[in-house]
């Protein structure tokens, strides 16, 4: 009976966010984006690797586009941003069952050219 609960435990997806989310701002066209891991009891199975969602609140052409990068680390540097531009940042873990919960949504602002 404990092999069936282990293989209905490692075969869902994750029920929590990754946690501590955190960005900084290190270019006009930079953002770094670091978390921890998925609490230990909402992980079910292997996390095989994290999704990032960014998307500039608006863009050049004035439209929403929403950009993604998928990482085995907890952490990335989204690169070639546009300058002084809102965006909104979530976070999510997969199983090699699929996607978990996203991260609350965090929006930073992308520096200025010069200012920074």
């Amino acid at each position: 009976m404990s092999e069936i609960i282990l293989c209905m435990y490692v075969c869902l997806v994750p029920s929590g966010p990754p946690t501590d989310v955190a960005v900084i701002v290190t270019s006009p066209t930079s953002i770094n984006v670091t978390w921890n891991e998925v609490d230990p009891i909402d992980q079910n199975g292997v996390i095989t690797m994290y999704e990032v969602l960014y998307t500039p609140l608006q863009n050049f052409e004035g439209q929403l586009s929403a950009n993604t990068t998928n990482v085995s680390e907890q952490s990335v540097l989204l690169n070639y941003l546009q300058e002084y531009v809102n965006y909104t940042i979530t976070v999510r873990a997969y199983t090699q069952e699929g996607p978990g919960l996203s991260s609350s949504e965090m929006t930073v602002l992308t520096f200025e050219a010069g200012t920074f």
